[in-house]
């Protein structure tokens, strides 16, 4: 059929639009799937920030494990609690910490 008012009337132009707009939608969904994988590398991203901000920027920094656990006793005394020098994953030094057990 012709084209009247600019849409299409016959059966083969109406499957040609749907085609079209699968096409679109196909094209919309690979666009928003790449950008969630990319907000997902990013959360990844600032979560290991904020794990080394909560694990090392925050806390003392010692060079060696004997000052690190002298450290610690002292602190034990002070806060009467088990405490723990531990390496840090971050810095690779060493930071005193509440013990796990």
């Amino acid at each position: 059929m012709e084209k009247s008012d600019g849409e299409y009337h016959s059966g083969e132009d109406a499957r040609e639009k749907r085609m079209r707009l699968m096409g679109r939608a196909s094209d919309l969904a690979r666009r928003v799937t790449d950008a969630l994988q990319r907000f997902r590398w990013l959360m990844v991203e600032l979560n290991t920030d904020a794990d080394e901000q909560h694990s090392c920027k925050r806390k003392v920094r010692y060079g060696h494990r004997e000052s690190a656990e002298k450290a610690a006793l002292k602190m034990e005394e002070k806060l009467g609690r088990r405490m723990d020098a531990y390496p840090c994953d971050y810095c690779d030094g060493w930071h005193v910490g509440s013990a796990t057990w």
